[in-house]
């Protein structure tokens, strides 16, 4: 007679809330993982220790990269959640097929893969949606040492990379503004009133002197003599 499969252990998924609850309640058995009672000591302990995560996570399994995930990560899915948990990448995210498509067999070759600020679109509650997602992906191995799947930190980034977007933009029409004016301007900083920046109007007027880097003092000495530094 043939020993009969291991139980799942009781502690697997307990208390890990409704991600945990979702996992346990779907039939495997039609997917690539198969039923739960079958998955190896080292997928039910990533899984159970990634959805209690409160950091946004997924784990992909296998060259097709089944999808499990946690709670931080649903929202990502927005209403494809929860049909999509035990999917594979590709149909859980046609949109972004192609990115899986080169990450997956990477990182099951035991590379890991680090991408800040990157830039993906997908559909989410009914409308294509862009983000700036940090995503750092890492092998996942088994008792013998195979890499079986793969773990993703996800951080959205997306408020980020638009404030910054913004602030860069307002600097760039205050720079053009500041090259553009026609009365003599020069952007100064510290107390020794260090020349950071000079229009071409001022640099006019000083003769086109080497003044960026250094002081009013040293770099327009007369300045000194006529109180400009005094009132500095």
């Amino acid at each position: 007679m043939t020993a009969a499969p291991a139980a799942v252990p009781s502690t697997f998924l307990h208390g890990a809330g409704a991600v945990g609850d979702i996992i346990l309640a779907r039939d495997w058995t039609a997917s690539t993982l198969g039923p739960i009672a079958g998955w190896t000591p080292t997928m039910r302990g990533v899984v159970a220790m990634m959805v209690r995560s409160p950091i946004a996570m997924v784990t992909m399994w296998g060259g097709q990269g089944t999808l499990i995930y946690n709670e931080a990560y649903s929202s990502f899915a927005g209403a494809r959640h929860p049909e999509i948990m035990g999917m594979t990448a590709a149909e859980a995210f046609p949109e972004i097929a192609e990115f899986n498509r080169e990450i997956i067999p990477a990182v099951l070759g035991g590379r890991p893969l680090s991408f800040k600020d990157q830039e993906l679109t997908w559909m989410r509650d009914g409308r294509l949606q862009r983000y700036w997602l940090n995503l750092d992906y890492s092998p996942i191995f088994d008792e013998h040492d195979q890499a079986v799947g793969i773990i993703c930190v996800v951080v959205d980034t997306t408020d980020k990379v638009l404030a910054e977007r913004k602030i860069k933009g307002e600097h760039g029409r205050l720079a053009q503004m500041f090259e553009q004016s026609p009365g003599f301007m020069v952007l100064l900083l510290g107390p020794q009133h260090v020349i950071t920046q000079a229009n071409p109007a001022y640099l006019e007027l000083i003769g086109h002197r080497d003044v960026i880097g250094r002081s009013v003092a040293e770099a327009v000495p007369e300045t000194i003599e006529q109180g400009f530094v005094g009132l500095l």
